[in-house]
């Protein structure tokens, strides 16, 4: 069997940093669908219990907060069809501290405080993810980041560029390495027709003008995908309905624990 695309590897509740990654526990994800049929007034725990119940691997509820049981689905009923970690993330939506993640022995959903522990452990658990050049360049950029500045493709100035260019130098992160293929292929044209100046370094990559926009939108991009790892999911509580659809302050999730569909 082929893993295709997953249906949707962004969620918004579950938590990396809680669940085991081994071959046991992602086994209540990948590749597990359900369909459950739910009536009128189901608690969003019985809803829960009716996907696991119902999976093609059944998943075990090792635990799950009293919040779940308080809020009904509305008086339409629900039908819940797809990859069981979706139609989880999609109820556990509706909730701001209520998260989910899974060990061996099954799901957990339960409350997480603001700013606990865990909170702090699933920040790091999302930069650690990042790409070194994204790790590293993010905190450049947005300590230097000028919102004054004229121009919006240049919120770095000159100074803070060369400066941010630098360190990475320094740091070790490879500037051949960040390069798409496209780019790496006009490096190594730019390198064989300007031998006496080739460009191996950020530093050296500035000075032309090309590349020095190139640079620029990467760290952009660096700077924008370090705050949203370091910022948790904003999620506003909405308990009258079950979304089925992630917003876009949704993550993205470890291919380890990827749900995708049978082929």
């Amino acid at each position: 069997m082929k893993a295709d695309t997953p249906v949707n590897p962004y969620w918004q509740s579950f938590s990396v940093a809680k669940s085991s990654c081994t071959k046991v526990a992602t086994g209540w994800l990948v590749n597990n669908m359900t369909t459950a049929r739910l009536a009128r007034s189901s608690t969003h725990r019985q809803c829960v219990e009716a996907i696991c119940t119902s999976a093609l691997r059944p998943v075990p509820m090792v635990s799950v907060c009293e919040e779940l049981s308080a809020n009904l689905i509305g008086s339409r009923g629900k039908i819940f069809f797809g990859a069981v970690g979706d139609q989880i993330d999609g109820i556990l939506a509706n909730y701001a501290d209520v998260s989910w993640w899974v060990v061996e022995q099954g799901l957990h959903i339960g409350v997480v405080e603001p700013g606990s522990g865990a909170d702090e452990a699933e920040r790091e658990s999302r930069v650690a993810r990042l790409k070194p050049f994204d790790k590293y360049a993010g905190p450049l950029a947005a300590a230097k980041w000028d919102d004054k500045l004229a121009k919006a493709h240049m919120r770095l100035s000159d100074d803070a560029l060369e400066e941010i260019t630098a360190k990475l130098d320094s740091s070790g992160v490879s500037f051949k390495e960040m390069l798409s293929p496209k780019w790496r292929a006009r490096l190594t044209a730019y390198n064989q027709k300007h031998n006496h100046r080739a460009i191996k370094s950020f530093a050296a990559a500035i000075k032309s003008h090309d590349f020095e926009r190139l640079i620029r939108r990467r760290i952009y991009c660096a700077r924008k995908r370090y705050l949203e790892a370091i910022q948790a999911p904003s999620r506003s509580p909405n308990p009258e309905a079950v979304q089925n659809t992630f917003p876009t302050s949704a993550r993205t999730i470890p291919e380890c624990f990827w749900s995708i569909p049978s082929s």
